[in-house]
């Protein structure tokens, strides 16, 4: 971390050691020189190292991994020159050696001159380690949920309506009796697409490549949504975290696409490159008539914590929006040999 190396005690802060140990987030300060000049009690019960053994020292040496500081200068330089807060994920070193992957707000306080004098890190909860784990969890939750409710008071009136059509007379009633039956079976099919995307099969079962098909083929059956797979054997190649990811972002590709529209083409490549895994997704519109700025071609949004995590992994994820169509491309380092 660039700047002077002005002795500690000279250095000043006018953050309040009772407010940063009053939240629940761990919170790093630093000065100029990348020493640590506040740690609260958050960090503290995060790594298991207490402020008065790490107060004044290096936050390259004592915190992070020595194959994450070229990273972390880079991001310090990215860090530097915005005006606003930027997330980063980095490991940091806990008391007994392990690591701690965590995502962190990182934003700068500067002098009367606008340099850096001091680098507040805050950590996200909801960005950090296990957030894709908590998510899968808690969207199987719901799936549960949507079941025990919605579709089984469906089931329910359709079987009020049943017998109503039986009891119906006059050809009208019969019909806006069918109808209504009609409609039941729709929403009874929606339901069951809701349902599957938010418990698809687990990761555990099958491959990866496996259970994307796997997954793309039952929403393409009950949605009609045309699907071109073209997929390599990878799942020796990243860790089960980095398939989690993959597939949550296949996942997310594909309830775009049915909030698109029956008149959308979704293509997913998974490709083995020898040093690194990548994911290809791309969305077409069928239809010219509907716009680009429409909900089913969004901007790059909703993209963040999937972003984060590939940069997690020492890899990179983007989406491109052109004409008519949206793009997106992962690619993740494999596993090393060690």
């Amino acid at each position: 971390m660039p700047g002077s190396s002005t002795p500690l005690g000279q250095e000043k802060t006018e953050l309040s050691d009772a407010i940063i140990d009053a939240v629940a987030s761990a919170i790093c300060v630093l000065d100029r020189a990348g020493r640590i000049v506040r740690w609260n009690r958050a960090a503290s019960a995060l790594t298991g190292i207490q402020a008065e053994r790490i107060l004044g020292n290096s936050f390259e040496e004592t915190v992070l991994f020595p194959e994450d500081i070229k990273k972390w200068r880079q991001e310090f330089s990215r860090i530097s020159a915005a005006s606003a807060p930027r997330h980063l994920e980095i490991r940091w070193k806990a008391n007994n050696g392990s690591a701690v992957s965590l995502t962190c707000s990182c934003a700068v306080i500067r002098d009367a001159e606008g340099g850096v004098r001091y680098l507040i890190c805050t950590v996200i909860d909801s960005l950090s380690g296990d957030f894709m784990k908590d998510r899968t969890v808690e969207l199987h939750v719901l799936s549960r949920v949507l079941h025990d409710t919605i579709s089984q008071d469906l089931v329910a009136l359709s079987f009020y309506v049943g017998n109503l059509k039986s009891l119906a007379i006059g050809l009208r009633v019969q019909t806006e009796t069918a109808s209504a039956l009609d409609l039941i079976d729709r929403c009874c099919r929606h339901i069951r697409v809701l349902s599957f995307m938010l418990a698809p099969p687990l990761l555990s079962e099958a491959s990866l490549e496996a259970s994307i098909e796997r997954f793309t083929g039952y929403v393409r059956e009950e949605t009609g949504l045309t699907f071109v797979l073209d997929t390599d054997p990878v799942s020796g190649s990243v860790s089960p975290e980095a398939q989690l990811l993959m597939f949550t972002v296949v996942q997310a590709w594909t309830v775009r696409g049915m909030l698109s529209g029956a008149g959308s083409s979704l293509t997913v490549r998974l490709r083995n490159h020898g040093a690194s895994v990548v994911l290809e997704l791309e969305m077409v519109r069928l239809e010219p008539a509907v716009p680009v700025s429409s909900p089913a071609f969004p901007p790059d949004s909703g993209w963040n914590a999937i972003r984060e995590r590939a940069r997690a992994f020492g890899g990179e994820f983007d989406v491109a929006a052109g004409a008519g169509r949206v793009s997106a491309r992962m690619s993740l380092p494999v596993l090393s040999e060690s």
